[in-house]
């Protein structure tokens, strides 16, 4: 998924970190897929995670908005060859 959001990989010696670390927080939980298969998760926002993620995203939107308007601030000036 994040491959698909972004264009970007992530390794797992990466996200397993972070997901256990969000554990920690409170911010998600993880279910066992099936007894059959005891390594394969499937993980949760949580309440808390979910206000988090919230929580985030507006301030990225302000920051993608302030950025906006800084662009359009800008004076256009040609290119010349």
């Amino acid at each position: 998924m994040y491959v698909q959001a972004t264009g970007k990989e992530m390794s797992f010696g990466t996200l397993v970190p972070m997901l256990h670390r969000f554990e920690k927080e409170g911010l998600a939980v993880k279910e066992r897929e099936s007894e059959d298969a005891p390594l394969a998760y499937n993980w949760h926002l949580t309440p808390l995670g979910m206000e988090k993620l919230d929580e985030l995203l507006n301030i990225l939107d302000k920051m993608l908005r302030k950025q906006s308007q800084q662009e359009q601030q800008l004076p256009q000036v040609p290119i010349q060859d």
